[in-house]
């Protein structure tokens, strides 16, 4: 072999062990990013609030929390019920309710742009209340066991438990179509919130707080079992996952709203 063809036949080598190596880092397509590994997990303490006991029949364990900023109360949803918790001086006031959903199977409640949102498991729809009388409502399309519903302001989020993931939406004028997903961290997500800034979002154990580029810049272990979170100002609430009751989360100053 002469020098010439040997510089050729290396560099025919070298092209075709880096062609290789590409292909073996190249992610498979339609593979999903596993979530990035969580962070430690960071003690907070709470202070919980028994449910009143309501005359009536129907679940007082609720899967979902969220803050009417309008009605100025808390929001509990169930597959079954949905309640109004009014406070005053930190306690639950007698003139707070419990009501029937019917045929509605409630998942994930917020607010967009003031209007009152909600995910019907039943349907696997968005419910976005234009009025007293008047309902639009947008196929979910994000996974089959959705769990909560966030707004930040210009996207809609929704948790689905079964896969584990977070939901980005487009706003209403694009039907809330799904524009991106991201692993989320912990095992089943139950709930998110914004807080004006971040997202947040909860398994029943722990509490996370995640970064522009959505991995988890925080991990909070709870002392109880929740299902759901919202803010209501600069606090964070929790809806119990076995209780009768909702906590407020002690986030360490600095790290929360």
């Amino acid at each position: 072999m002469t020098r010439q063809a040997g510089r050729k036949c290396a560099v025919s080598l070298l092209v075709v062990f880096l062609m290789a190596s590409c292909a073996e880092e190249q992610e498979p397509a339609g593979k999903r990013r596993p979530a990035d590994p969580a962070p430690e997990d960071r003690p907070v303490a709470v202070r919980s609030l028994k449910s009143p006991s309501f005359h009536s029949t129907l679940p007082r364990v609720f899967t979902d929390i969220c803050w009417d900023p309008h009605k100025v109360c808390f929001m509990l949803i169930n597959d079954e019920a949905m309640a109004e918790f009014f406070m005053a001086k930190g306690t639950i006031l007698a003139k707070s309710f419990i009501s029937s959903t019917g045929k509605y199977s409630l998942r994930g409640w917020t607010f967009v742009a003031g209007k009152s949102c909600v995910i019907d498991g039943a349907s696997m729809t968005v419910q976005l209340s234009i009025s007293r009388r008047k309902t639009k409502t947008f196929p979910l399309n994000a996974g089959d066991s959705p769990s909560a519903l966030t707004w930040d302001g210009t996207r809609l989020w929704s948790a689905d438990s079964g896969t584990n993931r977070l939901y980005k939406h487009a706003g209403e004028a694009e039907q809330f179509r799904v524009v991106d997903s991201f692993p989320a961290a912990g095992k089943r997500v139950c709930g998110l919130a914004w807080d004006g800034a971040r997202l947040w979002s909860c398994d029943s154990d722990r509490l996370f707080v995640y970064d522009k580029d959505m991995t988890a810049a925080a991990s909070y272990l709870l002392p109880v079992h929740v299902s759901g979170i919202t803010w209501r100002g600069r606090e964070l609430w929790a809806s119990d996952r076995d209780e009768p009751a909702i906590h407020k989360i002690e986030i360490p100053l600095g790290e929360g709203h």
